[in-house]
């Protein structure tokens, strides 16, 4: 297990460095399920130790950010209603927003438009798609740090906003952007779902343990 974290950590850091779309090249089921538990693995620590700093900065009353959204759900919803909410079903609108376009395959977008009705549309959507070609293979790493930042970005939503929150902005959305840079390198490498079998464990061990 040591050896295949190993690994995966230095494949998630080559990756990191330069992202690319492409798939990874061995896409077995058991592959699939070592790299899963070994992202795991180096992520839950990270972000327990943001969590724990963060939990103690608030403790000691040095910073002070409001109520959370997840405390206020947990109280106002049956417990079965907020597991499945913040394990299940979220996690998987935050893949289809935030990463299912990570992977982008040209198979002629232009006639799939209305605007492919008229020559003039047709233009126009073939303009379009070239670029998103050209961003794709050129620009990924933009594409990929941009989406990961949306990404924890959209997390600060669960705060009651004030200038503190948004002074600490950057250590408070630090878990969800490193959380993130994992859940893409999976939805690139090798999928989707992966990706989204990663969310649902992370959520689960954290909401678990909270």
């Amino acid at each position: 297990m040591i050896s295949s974290i190993k690994e995966t950590y230095r494949e998630v850091y080559s990756f990191l460095k330069h992202p690319t779309d492409k798939p990874a090249e061995i896409q077995t089921v058991s592959q699939k399920i070592k790299r899963l538990f070994s992202v795991l693995a180096i992520e839950i620590p990270i972000i327990a130790t943001l969590g724990f700093i963060i939990y103690g900065i608030e403790k000691l009353g040095l910073i002070h950010t409001g109520v959370h959204k997840l405390d206020t759900l947990f109280h106002q919803l049956p417990l079965w209603k907020f597991v499945l909410w913040g394990v299940i079903i979220n996690p998987f609108f935050e893949e289809l927003i935030f990463r299912l376009l990570l992977r982008f395959e040209s198979k002629g977008l232009a006639n799939y438009s209305l605007l492919s009705i008229s020559n003039i549309g047709k233009r126009i959507m073939r303009k379009i798609e070239l670029s998103l070609i050209y961003l794709w293979k050129n620009k990924f790493h933009l594409v990929f740090f941009l989406s990961t930042l949306l990404f924890a970005i959209s997390h600060l939503s669960n705060y009651e906003f004030s200038m503190t929150v948004l002074l600490l902005s950057p250590l408070l959305i630090a878990p969800q952007f490193i959380t993130g840079l994992l859940l893409g390198y999976l939805r690139v490498r090798y999928n989707l779902m992966l990706g989204y079998f990663m969310h649902v464990i992370h959520n689960a061990f954290f909401i678990s343990v909270s």
